[in-house]
C-alpha cells in the first residue's frame, strides 16, 4: 500500500451473491459473515474495494474468525492474510481460484478514467470445500495488486 492511501474494512454480515450461497453454507437470501474494505487516495478516490464472504465451514474451522465476527472486528489494518496463516495452521491446504470479469458501472457512479477491474477470487480447502470468496474491483488507472509469498498464502 503506498503513502498516499489508506485503508478500511469491517467484519459484518451480508447476502452473498445467490451462485456463491450454497458453496458458502448458507441458503439465498441468509446472510453469511462479510469482510468489506477500501483502499481510498487521499483525494478521496477509491482505488479498490472488496467484500469477502466466509463460509459457514470457514468458522468451524477457525474459532479466530467467529471472534472476530462476534466481536465486531476491531477496525484496525483489515486484511485476509491473518485469515490464510489461521486456515494453514488448522492443517488446511489451499486453493485460491480467480476469474477476471467485466464490471457494470452503477449509474450514479463516476468510473474512474481507464475504469474497474473485478475479480472474484475463491479459496477452497484440499477437499474443495469453499473457505472464502472475495469479489475485488481495483481502479485500472491506479490499482496494483501484490501477491505476498504465494505459496503460503492464496
Amino acid at each position: 500500500m503506498e503513502a498516499d492511501t489508506s485503508r478500511t474494512g469491517r467484519l459484518s454480515a451480508a447476502v452473498p451473491p445467490p451462485e456463491l450461497a450454497a458453496d458458502l453454507g448458507v441458503d439465498i437470501g441468509e446472510r453469511a459473515p462479510v469482510l468489506r474494505s477500501q483502499i481510498v487516495h487521499r483525494s478521496g478516490a477509491v482505488i479498490q474495494d472488496s467484500v469477502s464472504y466466509f463460509s459457514m465451514h470457514a468458522l468451524t474451522v477457525l474459532p479466530q474468525l467467529t471472534r472476530e465476527f462476534v466481536q465486531g472486528g476491531a477496525e484496525r489494518r483489515p486484511g485476509l492474510t491473518a485469515l490464510y496463516e489461521w486456515l494453514a495452521s488448522a492443517g488446511l491446504t489451499l486453493t485460491r481460484r480467480e476469474h477476471l470479469m467485466p464490471t457494470p458501472i452503477p449509474d450514479a457512479e463516476v468510473p474512474p478514467p481507464q475504469g474497474w477491474l473485478s475479480i472474484r477470487r475463491l479459496v477452497s480447502d484440499q477437499h474443495d470445500r469453499l473457505l472464502e470468496a472475495t469479489d475485488l474491483r481495483c481502479d485500472l488507472n491506479r490499482s496494483t495488486l501484490v501477491y505476498e509469498s504465494p505459496s503460503a498464502h492464496p
